[in-house]
Order: C-alpha cells, then sequence, then structure tokens
C-alpha cells in the first residue's frame, strides 16, 4: 500500500475518533491546528462575528499539514446550492475568492470578511476540508 492511502486510512480513522474526549473530533483538530493528543483549552472550531456591514468567519489551519485543503462555502438556505466562496486548488496555489476577502498569517490564522448584501436575509457558512494526492 503506498503512502498515500496510509495516510487516507489514518485520516479517515481519525475523523471518526475523539482520543483525548474533548468532543473534538481528531480529524477535526489536525485540520484546524489543534492537537489530537491533548484537551485543548481554547476552542479551536471557526467562529464568526458580524456587525452592521460585515460578517467576519475565523479559524485556524496547519499550513504544514499534508494532504488536506479547507474550503469555505456559502449559501442563502442550509440545504444549498452551496457555492466556493475562497477555495484553494492545490496545496502550492493561492486562495481564490469570489465576493469575500480573506487574509492568512504566517502561521495559518484565516481570516474571512464578507461584506453583507441590503439583498442578503440570510447566508450559511461551512467549512469543507478535502484530502487531496500531492505525492510525485
Amino acid at each position: 500500500m503506498t503512502n498515500w492511502h496510509n495516510f487516507v486510512l489514518k485520516l479517515s480513522f481519525m475523523l471518526l475518533v475523539d482520543g483525548d474526549d474533548d468532543r473534538t473530533l481528531d480529524g477535526l483538530e489536525y485540520a484546524l491546528k489543534g492537537d489530537p493528543n491533548v484537551t485543548e483549552v481554547t476552542n479551536i472550531l471557526p467562529d464568526g462575528t458580524f456587525t452592521p456591514t460585515n460578517t467576519t468567519i475565523e479559524f485556524r489551519r496547519d499550513r504544514d499539514a499534508k494532504g488536506l485543503l479547507h474550503d469555505i462555502l456559502r449559501a442563502s438556505h442550509a440545504s444549498g446550492p452551496w457555492t466556493e466562496a475562497a477555495v484553494r486548488h492545490t496545496l502550492s496555489s493561492q486562495w481564490k475568492m469570489t465576493g469575500v476577502f480573506l487574509t492568512e498569517d504566517l502561521v495559518g490564522n484565516v481570516t474571512l470578511t464578507v461584506p453583507i448584501s441590503v439583498n442578503t436575509s440570510r447566508e450559511f457558512w461551512k467549512l469543507r476540508l478535502r484530502l487531496v494526492d500531492e505525492t510525485p
């Protein structure tokens, strides 16, 4: 079995396990720069703030995590359809944004700022995690 298959099997298992019993699955802790072996003191899940003009969504990602891409999706209904607001197509590519502003610092703190439209009564957001194989 290749290293990639071993990685996928290990990460798939992590997505179903909470080894440190902190109520956050190990796979999410890996994706959001937490430690799956230690109970987190602070909440590592994405957080949002709202003002009359903007919605801000913040999360952390491990820039060195191999084989994992983070995408930010939006929809006007919880059931979708979902569209890509900010995505990276490869591990080495820059963020591609549509109608949002995104900044990321050198340690993986990501801030997404969304201008609030007067035509939008509500909006739903989700963080999608994708496994990618970029082995040579």
